[in-house]
C-alpha cells in the first residue's frame, strides 16, 4: 500500500498512521526497519523540506535498533543532506553504537560531499571508534584513506598525536593487523608525513614484504633516496624478508639518482641470487641503471637474457644507446623492434627523432613525422619538440619553424628547442628575437632557455649580448646559474679570444668549476694556440674528470699543432695507462633513403675506389685554386705525403665524395659528423662547394656550417 502512494501528502500520512498505530497497539516495531527505508526512498523523489520534528521521527529507527545492518545502510543512503547530518549525530550520540552502523556511516559519507568538506565526519566516526572500541578501529582506517582529497594533513592531527600510541600494541599482533598497519604507513606518506610513516613502521612487529615495500616506496616517492637505500639494505641484512620484484624495480632508479653504481651492482647480484633476473620490470629497471652509468655491455647482457620484452624494454635499450652517443646501434635496435612487430609509442618516437637527428636521416625523420600525425600525437609537446629538434639538426630550419608555430607553446619546452636550433646554425640574432617573443607571450624562461641563449651568443661571437643574458637570468628572471651556464660563459669569452677574461671568470666563480668549465677553457686554448694556459686547464680537468678521453685528445692535439711531440706522447701514454680509447670519428649522409656512415680511413665501402678517385680529382682542382693542405691538423709525426693522405681520408671528405658521385649534379649535400670538423677539412669544403656548385651543409659536434660558393656561414668562427 505504502509503495503505491504517489502523492507526497498521502505518503507522509500513511507513514504516520502506521507508525503511531503500531506504537499504540503493541505491533512489532521491527517492521519499521523495512518501512522507513522504503518511505525515505520514495521521499527522495520529492523536492520537499523535512521539518526537524520529522527528522526525529524518521531517525527513531536508530534508537530502536542501533545494530541493524539493513536499516542503517538504507536510511543513510536515502536521507536528504540535512536529515543525513542530523542522523549521524544521533548515531554518534548513542551509548552503544554498533560497529556496523559506524561502517555504514563511513562508507556512505562519500554521497554527502558537501557535509564532508565542512565537518569531516570520517574523522568523527573514526575517533569514536578509537575511543569506544580501539581493538577494532584499525579495520576501518582504509575507509578514511580512500578519501585523501577530503581528509587533509591538517585534519588528521588526531592520528599524529600521542593517542596513536593506543594503536601500537595492536600493530604488534601480526595478521590481520599487518594489512591495516601497511595502510597507515602508506596513508601518512601520501599526506607528505614520511617521518610519521617511519614512526608507525617502527612499531610494527613481524613486518612482511608488503610492509617493507610500503616504507621503501614512501622514501622513494618523497625523494629521500638515501633513506630508501638504507631501508633496502636493512631488509637484506636484518629482516630476513625476501624482497619482491616491485621493491627491487622501485629501488634501482634510486641508485642512478644517487650516482651509486656499486649499489646498482649489489642489487643486480641480489636479483640473480633470488631468481628475479627474468622478471620483466626488474630487467627494464636494470637496463636503465646501466644506461645511466654508460655501461652498455651490461645493459645489453640484461636485454639479451630477457625471455619476454615489452615496449618499455625496447624503449630502454634504444634510449641507452641514444643517450650514450651511439645512434647507429640505437637505430639498429629500432629496426629489430619493427621486425618483431612491436608497435612504437610516443617515447619510442621521441628517442627515434633524436637518433635520426644525430644521424641526419632527414627522409627517415619525415616518415616518423608522418607516423606522429597518423597516431594523433602531433599536439604532444614532447613529441612535437623532438621533431623540431630533428628538423633543426637536419638543417631544415624552415620546417622546424613551421612545426613550432603549429604546436602548443605555453611552456618553455618548445621555445628552448627552437632557440637552440637557431643557435647551432649561428643565427644568434634570430634566437634572441625568439626569446623576446617568448617573453611577450607570457612564457616563463627556465635554466635551459638561458643555456640555449648563451650557447647561441657564443657560436656567433656576441659577447656583450651574452653578458646581458647572463645578468638578466640572475636579475629579472631570478634563476641561479648552474655549471652549464658558467661553462657557456667561459666558452663565450674563449671563442672570442678573451682567454684572460675567461680565466678570470673561472677564478671568481662562486661554485667549484667542473669538467665542462675547464673543458671550455681548454678548447679555447686549442683554437687560439695558448699551450701554457691549456696545460693548466688540462691539469685541472684531469683532477675533476680523469675518465673523459676527449680532454686527452684536445691536449694532445694542442701539443701536435705546435710540434711538441713529446707532449703528445706523454698525454697519449697517460690515456693508455688509464685504459681510455679515443672515440672514433664518423660522418654520415643520407642517399636514396639510406644512411651511409663513414669512418676515418674507411676502406670497406662498396664504392671505396670510386670515392678515393673522386677525392683525388677534387684535390687536384682545389690546388689549382690555391688550396694548400694544413699539415698541423695531422696528429701523427709522419712524412708530408702521408699527412696529406691522412687529411684526404677524414670521414667528412669520404662522405662528401660519396654524396657527389651518388646524387644529381648541383643538388644540396648534407653531412653529419660526431666530432668537431678539423680546420683543413673546413677549408677544403669551401673549395669543394665552389668547384661543384653545390650547397654543402655540415653539422659537427658544435654547430652547423653552410658552405656555398666557397664561403661558410660561420665566417670561420667556430
Amino acid at each position: 500500500m505504502l509503495l503505491g502512494c504517489i502523492e507526497y501528502e498521502l505518503l507522509c500520512a500513511s507513514v504516520r498512521i502506521i507508525f503511531f498505530n503500531s506504537s499504540s497497539s503493541g505491533m512489532q516495531i521491527l517492521s519499521l526497519k523495512y518501512t522507513i527505508p522504503s518511505f525515505l526512498t520514495a521521499l527522495s523523489g520529492f523536492n520537499y523540506h523535512i521539518s526537524d520534528n520529522s527528522i526525529h521521527e524518521f531517525s527513531a529507527i536508530f534508537i530502536l535498533d542501533s545494530d541493524s545492518f539493513s536499516s542503517t545502510g538504507a536510511i543513510l543512503r536515502s536521507l536528504p543532506c540535512d536529515v543525513f547530518f542530523h542522523s549521524v549525530h544521533i548515531v554518534l550520540g548513542l551509548s552503544s553504537c554498533g560497529l556496523v552502523n559506524y561502517l555504514f556511516i563511513l562508507s556512505n559519507l562519500s554521497i554527502q560531499t558537501s557535509i564532508m568538506r565542512q565537518m569531516h565526519p570520517h574523522l568523527v566516526c573514526f575517533y569514536r571508534l578509537h575511543r569506544d572500541q580501539p581493538s577494532r578501529c584499525l579495520y576501518y582506517f582504509p575507509a578514511i584513506q580512500n578519501h585523501n582529497n577530503i581528509v587533509s594533513p591538517k585534519s588528521t592531527f588526531m592520528f599524529r598525536d600521542r593517542r596513536i600510541s593506543k594503536f601500537f600494541p595492536l600493530l604488534q599482533l601480526g595478521s590481520p593487523f599487518i594489512f591495516i598497519a601497511t595502510k597507515l604507513v602508506n596513508h601518512y606518506a601520501n599526506l607528505g608525513d614520511v617521518s610519521f610513516s617511519r614512526y608507525t613502521f617502527d612499531h610494527i612487529s613481524n613486518k612482511n614484504v608488503y610492509t617493507w615495500n610500503s616504507m621503501v616506496s614512501a622514501y622513494v616517492r618523497s625523494g629521500r633516496f638515501h633513506e630508501a637505500v638504507d631501508c633496502f639494505y636493512q631488509v637484506l641484512l636484518t629482516s630476513g624478508v625476501s624482497m619482491d620484484p616491485v621493491t627491487v624495480a622501485s629501488i634501482l632508479p634510486v641508485c642512478a639518482q644517487l650516482d651509486d653504481i656499486v649499489c646498482g651492482m649489489l642489487i643486480h647480484l641480489y636479483v640473480i641470487k633470488h631468481g628475479l633476473e627474468f622478471d620483466l620490470f626488474v630487467s627494464n629497471a636494470l637496463i636503465n641503471v646501466y644506461a645511466k652509468f654508460g655501461i652498455l655491455e651490461h645493459a645489453l647482457r640484461v636485454f639479451d637474457k630477457m625471455v619476454v620484452r615489452d615496449i618499455v624494454s625496447w624503449n630502454s635499450i634504444i634510449a641507452a644507446y641514444e643517450q650514450n652517443n651511439d645512434p647507429i646501434h640505437a637505430y639498429g635496435f629500432f629496426n629489430k623492434m619493427q621486425q618483431v612487430r612491436i608497435q612504437p609509442d610516443s617515447l619510442t618516437l621521441v628517442s627515434l627523432a633524436s637518433i635520426l637527428g644525430v644521424l641526419g636521416a632527414l627522409r627517415q625523420g619525415m616518415k616518423i613525422h608522418g607516423q606522429v600525425i597518423k597516431d594523433g600525437l602531433y599536439l604532444d609537446v614532447f613529441v612535437g619538440t623532438s621533431l623540431i629538434d630533428l628538423y633543426g639538426k637536419c638543417g631544415r630550419l624552415d620546417d622546424a619553424m613551421l612545426l613550432f608555430y603549429q604546436m602548443p607553446r605555453k611552456t618553455s619546452v618548445p621555445w628552448n628547442a627552437i632557440i637552440s636550433c637557431h643557435g647551432v646554425h649561428g643565427h644568434a640574432d634570430k634566437a634572441l628575437n625568439l626569446f623576446r617573443e617568448m617573453l611577450d607571450e607570457g612564457v616563463k624562461p627556465d635554466d635551459i632557455t638561458f643555456v640555449s641563449l648563451l650557447s647561441a651568443c657564443s657560436h656567433s661571437g656576441l659577447v656583450s649580448e651574452g653578458q646581458r643574458c647572463f645578468h638578466l637570468m640572475q636579475g629579472e628572471c631570478g634563476i641561479k646559474p648552474h655549471l652549464k651556464h658558467y661553462g657557456c660563459m667561459v666558452d663565450l669569452y674563449g671563442r672570442a679570444g678573451q682567454l684572460g677574461m675567461a680565466y678570470k671568470f673561472i677564478i671568481n666563480m662562486p661554485i667549484r668549476p667542473d669538467a665542462s668549465v675547464w673543458g671550455a677553457l681548454l678548447g679555447a686554448c686549442r683554437i687560439h694556440g695558448n699551450v701554457e694556459l691549456g696545460a693548466y686547464a688540462s691539469d685541472r680537468l684531469f683532477e675533476v674528470d680523469s675518465e673523459n678521453v676527449g680532454y686527452y685528445v684536445l691536449m694532445s692535439n694542442m701539443y701536435a699543432n705546435v710540434g711538441k711531440w713529446e707532449g703528445v706522447d706523454k698525454v697519449r701514454s697517460l690515456a693508455r695507462d688509464r685504459g681510455l680509447k679515443k672515440t672514433p670519428g664518423w660522418s654520415s649522409t643520407e642517399v636514396n633513403n639510406k644512411v651511409e656512415v663513414f669512418y676515418t680511413g674507411n676502406q670497406t665501402h662498396p664504392k671505396c675506389e670510386e670515392i678515393y678517385q673522386e677525392l683525388r680529382i677534387l684535390t687536384a682542382k682545389m690546388k689549382t685554386l690555391g688550396y694548400v693542405p694544413d699539415h698541423s691538423f695531422v696528429l701523427q709525426d709522419v712524412e708530408d705525403d702521408e699527412k696529406e693522405h691522412i687529411l684526404t681520408s677524414h670521414s667528412e671528405r669520404l662522405a662528401i665524395a660519396f654524396a657527389i658521385i651518388s646524387t644529381p649534379p648541383k643538388s644540396p649535400i648534407r653531412i653529419f659528423k660526431n666530432l668537431r670538423v678539423c680546420g683543413d677539412c673546413h677549408n677544403a669544403t669551401k673549395f669543394i662547394s665552389r668547384i661543384t656548385e653545390r650547397e654543402i651543409i655540415v653539422r659537427d659536434s658544435n654547430r652547423f656550417h653552410h658552405f656555398k660558393d666557397g664561403i661558410c656561414s660561420c665566417g670561420d668562427y667556430w
